[in-house]
């Protein structure tokens, strides 16, 4: 409605708003601006032009918003005073014309003006301006004079990457409320600011400004203060008076040396971060005071002895005194000394030591009186022995102790840390014996890392870690044995990378339902391996394993057998003429159907082997190569009930989705039975099998894997694919035609028609052969091409109609190992089916 009555003024020439382009650039091409206007709104304008003499006719303009523009015109030379309301964002030129004097200006916006350089010289009375931005703009050299600017409540300079200096009149606006000068890289001089109204100060990442801004009239106990990352060297005293404040910020001031006593008196105070803070070499010694605090971050400072008042803090949860890694810690003379926690510290749950250079008595001997302490890094550090109260931090759930060199013997537990999950003893030179013996007593032990260690033997006591489910050993290069992991049910994750010295592995790790990942890279000497049970098996990786004598056997329950079948006869078939796969994994996906109820899925597995010379098992008699739909013609009578299990297809190329269509040789558009099966990255996984993400995030680079030669495996079966609601009538024998439609890459495929008894009727379609010697393509001709679904009905209509003379042949080379794996996959589909 409004609209619509401006518009109305538009026809009587006295339009008091304007909003639309082509409005605009008329006024000011034909200086039509009347008195009458008083807002002016554009988003967006492809040149932007302004008429001195239409603008000086808007006498009574409150509103000018300019949003953005294309091109523009050279010069601006007059803008009314009577504006309130001033918003123009990628303002084009140097500053505003020296003539505008808006006395009623209350919200000046020129955002993103890389253009301006200063908003005028000299002072200008502008008594009601209540708001100021000038962000972004990187060019903006200096501030204006504030005298003039008495009721300012907010001043936005952040991103004024090039303004070296803000204006000592600043002290004149007492009304401020907000100042934002984060990312100011270059400014250097700010000496004031009035504090009276003050709440928010933001400073951060203001690398050049070395001196805090004095605050007249003091700090208000609610001011917010951000000034992390500023090249500020020390903290006023006057902070003292920020008793409401919460938490305190000072991250990676790199010129912050020390910091003020008074600091202690911030009784609120929660959390304190100091890391980065690279020449910070002390705490105050009443640090002890800040009795609610409950994080202090000191991460990569030069604190090397904390106040011994640090163990008061009973509220405290978090505290880091960590480096990044020994490159950038402590200097080798300068030793960190942990002081006494006399019972205190109580509410502690992570404490990181990590590089600190601690030797032998940097670590309390009383730590173990820290009750609540669940996580301790001391990663990078050089004492030989740990207290012998570590032993007692009955809380402690994760231990971090890698990269300790000079680390001798880990302390005997004695029934101790029962609350241990998560332990990391990797590249401390460990030898034989240094390894706590009663290891085993660590009951809730899930995670063990050893690896980069030069022990021969493990403990005995290893064994008894029942809930263990992660064990890495990589690297031990002298490491001869494993132990029985009979009592190991739980473990799903074993990595032997770089286990030189190691020949065989206890068979004992064969019975294991839960193994999903095993590595194997480079154990040169291996020699033997266990059967491997494949029911929750993901990855098996063989690299570099010289010395293996044969690729793991492939074992497993009743349910799996098909699986185990399908694996030795792939295996064997590839081995015959090149080397073992560099590993093995499978992954449980879904089949969707069309076909059926819209709730109906089943499960099927797609197995994948890495494998150099991406060469298809000879199994699958019917190959082809770059293509994105298979046709391959079915013989007469080619389905004989309760002996047809379904399609087996392998293919190289990336993971893909994939669609079968089983087509009538009779097509009346309306019988197609229809199977969509999802390969990507995101399909369903089984539940039970979906537990390993954790570690591969952690334990493996998979980059690897994914630009290794792959080839997969799986089966289309029958009961998944056929519906008898949908033939209409038909029978399988009406239907002549099976396409593979792949969405993805597929650089070559393979498909074999699989039947129950398949090593009788191999016989009786090579006898068949011996009597007539046409191609076998005649009845199963593969067709590889691209087309769209209405030339594929075309072809299949003119090729295949009615014609029900073909002759069944075979291949010679048929596998029966791999036929009986076919035959369970299809077996173990249709039961997933049905208890779906």
């Amino acid at each position: 409605m409004g609209k619509y009555v401006v518009k109305l003024q538009k026809y009587s020439g006295e339009a008091s708003r304007l909003w639309e382009v082509e409005d605009f650039e008329e006024v000011m091409v034909n200086d039509t601006g009347t008195k009458a206007m008083e807002a002016i709104w554009l988003q967006y304008i492809q040149k932007l032009c302004f008429s001195e003499k239409a603008m000086k006719n808007m006498r009574r303009l409150r509103i000018l918003y300019i949003g953005g523009f294309h091109i523009h015109v050279d010069s601006i030379e007059y803008l009314p005073n009577s504006l309130c309301w001033l918003a123009f964002y990628h303002y084009p030129w140097e500053s505003l014309p020296e003539n505008f004097e808006p006395k009623r200006l209350v919200h000046l916006n020129l955002r993103f003006s890389l253009a301006l350089h200063h908003l005028w010289t000299g002072t200008k009375h502008l008594p009601s301006l209540r708001m100021l931005d000038l962000s972004y703009s990187t060019n903006l050299m200096r501030t204006p004079d504030f005298t003039g600017m008495p009721n300012l409540e907010y001043l936005n300079l952040s991103y004024c990457s090039n303004l070296e200096e803000v204006h000592h009149s600043l002290r004149c606006s007492r009304k401020l409320n907000l100042l934002y000068l984060c990312f100011c890289t270059l400014l250097k001089r700010f000496p004031c600011v009035s504090g009276e109204s003050l709440e928010y100060l933001y400073l951060h990442d203001c690398y050049s400004l070395d001196t805090f801004p004095e605050i007249l009239g003091g700090m208000k106990p609610e001011l917010k203060i951000k000034i992390e990352r500023s090249g500020i060297r020390e903290l006023p005293s006057s902070i003292q008076y920020l008793t409401h404040i919460t938490k305190l910020n000072l991250k990676d001031m790199k010129k912050l040396e020390s910091l003020p006593s008074s600091i202690c008196m911030l009784k609120s105070l929660v959390e304190l971060d100091v890391s980065y803070c690279s020449k910070l070499e002390s705490l105050p010694e009443e640090i002890g005071d800040l009795l609610k605090l409950e994080k202090l971050d000191a991460t990569c400072t030069l604190v090397s002895r904390p106040p011994s008042s640090i163990v008061r803090l009973n509220k405290l949860k978090f505290l880091s005194f960590a480096k990044q890694t020994s490159e950038v810690g402590l200097e080798d003379r300068v030793f960190f000394v942990f002081p006494r926690v006399n019972e205190g510290l109580r509410s502690l749950e992570d404490l990181d030591l990590g590089y600190c250079n601690l030797i032998d008595g940097g670590l309390p001997e009383d730590i173990g009186s820290l009750s609540s302490l669940k996580k301790l890094y001391l990663i990078g550090n050089n004492f030989e022995y740990l207290p012998r109260s570590i032993g007692q931090l009955g809380a402690l759930r994760h231990l971090y102790l890698s990269d300790c060199p000079n680390l001798k013997e880990f302390p005997q537990v004695n029934d101790g840390l029962r609350s241990l999950e998560d332990l990391d003893i990797s590249y401390c030179n460990l030898m034989d014996g240094g390894l706590l013996e009663d290891i085993g007593s660590l009951s809730s032990l899930k995670k063990l890392h050893l690896d980069g260690n030069n022990f021969e033997h493990l403990p005995r006591s290893i064994a008894q870690l029942g809930g263990l489910r992660v064990l890495d050993v990589s690297n031990c290069t002298r490491l001869k044995e494993l132990p029985d992991f009979i009592l190991m049910p739980e473990l799903y994750f074993l990595d032997l990378i770089d286990c030189m010295s190691l020949e065989e592995v206890h068979h004992s790790l064969g019975f294991f339902e839960k193994l999903t990942h095993l590595c194997l890279y480079n154990c040169k000497r291996l020699k033997r391996f266990p059967g491997m049970c494949i029911d929750s098996l993901q990855c098996i990786r063989t690299r570099g394993c010289s010395s293996l004598e044969s690729y793991p056997k492939i074992i497993g329950s009743m349910k799996v057998e098909s699986e185990i079948h399908m694996l030795d006869s792939v295996m064997c078939d590839l081995n015959s003429n090149s080397s073992f796969p560099h590993s093995l994994s499978q992954r449980i996906v879904s089949l969707q159907h069309d076909i059926s109820d819209s709730d109906s899925l089943s499960l099927i597995r797609v197995f994948t082997i890495d494998h150099p010379e991406k060469k298809i098992p000879s199994w699958f008699h019917h190959q082809g190569m770059d293509t994105s739909v298979v046709s391959v013609n079915l013989p007469e009578n080619w389905y004989v009930p309760d002996n047809f299990l379904g399609f087996a297809v392998c293919y190289s190329g990336e993971l893909v989705d994939i669609t079968a269509h089983l087509i009538p040789l009779c097509d009346d558009g309306m019988s197609w039975m229809t199977l969509e099966l999802n390969l990507s990255r995101d399909s369903k996984c089984d539940t039970e099998l979906s537990d390993y993400s954790e570690c591969e995030t952690e334990l493996f680079d998979y980059s690897e894997c994914d630009t290794e030669p792959t080839l997969h495996f799986f089966l289309v079966p029958f009961s998944s694919l056929w519906n008898t609601s949908k033939a209409n009538g038909k029978t399988p024998n009406d239907y002549r035609l099976i396409t593979l439609s792949f969405s993805g890459e597929m650089k070559k495929f393979g498909c074999r028609l699989l039947y129950k008894d398949e090593p009788e009727l191999a016989e009786t379609l090579l006898q068949m052969r011996e009597n007539n010697d046409e191609s076998t393509e005649r009845y199963i001709g593969i067709r590889s091409n691209r087309y769209d679904n209405s030339e594929h009905h075309d072809s299949v209509t003119n090729e295949a109609s009615c014609s029900s003379s073909m002759k069944q042949r075979s291949h010679s080379n048929i596998r029966g190992r791999v036929a009986s794996l076919f035959r369970n996959i299809a077996t173990l589909s249709c039961k997933s089916r049905n208890l779906a």
